[in-house]
């Protein structure tokens, strides 16, 4: 007798595909029937594409236009620059300077290194403005141009009113600023009074107030100069207990006044000329200084020891 054992035959492949199952459950369908997808759908006609094109340019037209005109002007701009700077038509040949006696034409222009055979518009005349202004004699500048070859400079120079010694003498406005250090070797302050008194780390400190204190003194010189037959002075000097003392040049004897705030200073100047036409020449030989300020209507005299 025969057995036959059953063997079990292999999985058919379709069976196999079965028994698998994708990891993603993206499932593409085809559009039914004619559809298109929505992003066919979206696009215009042609006809509707040319449509709105035109449409944009039309309106973008006038900006377009005003690009163009815009950059045709700075390219004619650039252009026109490049040759007026360039050109000898404009070269200098006559450089004229107007308000200077002090600082000379010759040291003005180099200053500024222009020369005739320059163009006028090589250089900006805000520059040339700037430039000499900072030089310390100058207080103002103006330049211009007078086309097509001549350059105009007008300046306006310092005054200067006194020397102050702030551990140097240095010359001074008459508002009382200090702005350059006096050249005594050039003739720089011949002739002004000297400021003295005032130390140098006040004015560091307070500038201001020293520049104030300064404009008083001038202002109390003013008032004596304002007598023509008073003798020259050739130095004030400050002093915080007795207030301001002049210096006279000759005859070579001070002068005590007192507050450079008090009222009464000019009349206490005028007592000076009272005081000295009763000293005869003797006594006016041994004067050496005046007390203007001893008090209402008085002068005291202190003579030199013999």
């Amino acid at each position: 007798m025969t057995t036959t054992t059953p063997v079990a035959r292999p999985a058919e492949p379709a069976e196999r595909c079965d028994s698998w199952r994708p990891l993603s459950r993206i499932v593409l369908r085809k559009p039914k029937g004619n559809r298109r997808m929505g992003s066919a759908r979206r696009l215009p006609a042609p006809k509707q594409a040319v449509d709105a094109c035109g449409r944009a340019l039309r309106r973008m037209a006038p900006a377009l236009v005003g690009l163009a005109v815009v950059s045709a002007f700075s390219g004619a701009a650039a252009a026109s620059y490049q040759w007026v700077t360039t050109s000898p038509r404009f070269a200098i040949t006559a450089i004229e300077l107007r308000g200077n006696h002090t600082v000379t034409s010759e040291a003005l222009t180099e200053l500024l290194q222009v020369h005739p055979g320059d163009n006028m518009f090589a250089t900006a005349t805000s520059a040339m403005e700037q430039t000499l202004e900072r030089h310390p004699w100058i207080a103002s500048a103006k330049v211009h141009r007078e086309l097509p070859h001549r350059l105009v400079i007008t300046v306006q120079e310092r005054t200067a009113a006194a020397l102050v010694d702030l551990g140097g003498l240095y010359l001074v406005e008459p508002s009382g600023l200090p702005f350059k250090r006096a050249a005594l070797d050039t003739g720089e302050g011949d002739g002004l009074p000297v400021i003295s008194g005032i130390e140098r780390l006040a004015f560091r400190a307070d500038p201001q107030a020293t520049t104030q204190l300064i404009r008083a003194g001038l202002e109390a010189l003013a008032h004596w100069r304002a007598e023509p037959a008073r003798p020259a002075v050739a130095q004030l000097a400050f002093d915080s207990y007795r207030g301001l003392t002049l210096q006279l040049a000759e005859p070579s004897i001070s002068l005590h006044l007192g507050a450079l705030d008090d009222p009464a200073l000019p009349e206490r100047m005028a007592l000076f000329q009272a005081a000295w036409s009763h000293l005869d020449a003797a006594e006016r030989a041994q004067t050496q200084t005046l007390y203007l300020d001893a008090g209402p209507g008085q002068v005291t005299v202190a003579f030199a020891k013999n």
